[in-house]
């Protein structure tokens, strides 16, 4: 937790997210409230935490997410601060392993996908009703962060990023 926050979040002002279980004040009281479908109508749920930290328990903004995600588009660079030189960031985009050159594989923290013949990179995650997509395209200049406070978003997600994809 402590090297993500000191070369990663403070560098690229991510004020609002953390990567510590339980999430800490000022963050928790920010938190979006959850949502679970049950007998007929989306009931709040408390927020859960995950001990597979720091990998599965950020917690983030969307606007602090679009200061990764411009950071990954500009090889590392975010305003006047630098977290990755040139080289870190196109190996940490570019594919590491796959089962077939053919098919998509893994990016260095990222999957691969192909949408409508685009080659993105992405990381995607879910906890207790929260439903979370981070995609770059480097190639086209493009990040998309989407997430859902329900676990239900993951049907609506896919929808969303072949209509976004159809659209642009």
């Amino acid at each position: 937790e402590e090297y993500i926050e000191t070369q990663i979040m403070r560098p690229l002002s991510m004020d609002n997210s953390s990567v510590r279980q339980p999430v800490p004040e000022p963050q928790r009281s920010k938190l979006a409230q959850s949502y679970a479908f049950i007998n007929g109508s989306y009931r709040p749920i408390s927020f859960a935490v995950d001990l597979m930290a720091p990998a599965g328990a950020m917690s983030a903004s969307a606007t602090d997410m679009a200061h990764f995600m411009l950071a990954h588009l500009q090889n590392g660079r975010y305003d006047s601060v630098r977290i990755l030189g040139d080289a870190a960031a196109n190996r940490m985009h570019a594919q590491s392993f796959t089962h077939h050159p053919q098919l998509p594989g893994w990016a260095h923290g990222f999957q691969e996908m192909d949408i409508n013949g685009r080659r993105v990179i992405f990381h995607d995650g879910s906890l207790q009703n929260y439903v979370s997509l981070m995609l770059l395209s480097p190639e086209n200049n493009l990040g998309l962060f989407v997430t859902y406070n329900s676990y239900d978003g993951g049907a609506a997600l896919d929808e969303f990023l072949q209509a976004f994809f159809d659209r642009y």
